[in-house]
């Protein structure tokens, strides 16, 4: 049994993928446990933790995922895994959240004085994108409009928050805790990401296919797990600053350091499924924090729109459409 797997390099692959994968997100988790408490002691505001601190954790995964695509000269990896995560948390990871909460309120002033500034931002790599590609220099105008809205951020919360000023004790277990994690994950990554490639070839399937809904998926399960935790104890401000959070941290702060690592090139045409439901999930999600709350019904249309776009993108890889 054992030596018929290893003499299917298509079995051996998926396997080698999926044990990539579980490593990945389990390290994605000691990541955010090392520095999320921390945060907090400084009194910052749910949403501010869940959309600095949660999120750069969280996004992780893709980001080394995307990171080790990037230095084999796959765009293909890089957008893929970059897109299907976000898409993932804003319409499956969300949908299911809301499914699970049945009634989530969001009630948080910084959460709905942000929003417009955040559509503009979170747009902002898809106009790059559409013209072909993200050169060096437009990667730094991502990160740039990253950290100046943190800067807002952080300036509002001074103003709505209750900043505490905490001395910073000696952190060795969590230090320790955190770059064992991230060797965990560069490692995960590396193999995840040479897997899929493998895989994508073998089968002869798109290799932004295979990171858009494998990578993309499996990089969101941690959100999902924030997500859960989060609604069960009634804080769905860390929900909600958690996947805002993951959206720009990964299409302008992590996209943005790809991109200045090794420029991103790509087929503005085969990114235009990928574009519409990501806008259009992002639309929906910022209508929702206008109007203060969702329920398990708009959960079930976020969950149904996820389902077609995968749908869609499988038929278009397939030639249908």
């Amino acid at each position: 049994m054992i030596a018929e797997l290893f003499q299917n390099p298509l079995l051996l692959n998926i396997l080698i993928l999926a044990a990539s994968l579980f490593v990945l997100v389990r390290a994605a988790d000691l990541v955010v446990l090392g520095i999320s408490n921390y945060a907090r002691k400084f009194g910052i505001s749910e949403y501010l933790v869940g959309f600095l601190v949660v999120s750069v954790g969280m996004s992780t995964p893709e980001f080394v995922s995307s990171l080790m695509g990037s230095l084999q000269n796959n765009s293909g990896v890089v957008v893929g895994s970059f897109f299907g995560a976000v898409t993932a948390a804003l319409l499956l990871i969300l949908g299911v959240s809301a499914i699970i909460g049945k009634k989530i309120s969001l009630e948080s002033r910084l959460l709905r004085e942000s929003r417009h500034y955040f559509l503009i931002l979170a747009a902002l790599p898809v106009v790059f994108i559409l013209t072909g590609g993200i050169s060096r220099l437009e990667g730094v105008v991502l990160i740039c409009a990253f950290f100046g809205f943190v800067i807002y951020l952080w300036r509002r919360e001074g103003t709505f928050g209750q900043l505490r000023n905490v001395k910073i004790k000696m952190l060795w277990r969590d230090a320790f805790i955190f770059l064992g994690a991230l060797v965990a994950m560069l490692l995960a990554a590396r193999w995840m990401v040479f897997s899929a490639i493998k895989v994508s070839e073998i089968a002869g399937i798109n290799s932004f296919l295979v990171a858009l809904v494998v990578i993309g998926i499996g990089s969101s399960l941690p959100d999902l797990t924030v997500q859960l935790r989060s609604i069960k104890t009634g804080h769905t401000h860390i929900a909600f600053g958690d996947i805002l959070g993951s959206t720009l941290v990964d299409m302008l702060l992590f996209m943005g350091i790809v991109a200045v690592i090794n420029p991103i090139v790509i087929n503005a045409r085969s990114m235009i499924l990928s574009v519409i439901f990501y806008l259009g999930g992002l639309a929906l999600v910022l209508w929702l924090i206008k109007n203060r709350e969702m329920d398990y019904r708009h959960g079930i249309l976020m969950v149904f729109f996820y389902a077609m776009f995968i749908v869609l993108e499988i038929l278009s890889e397939a030639g249908i459409i």
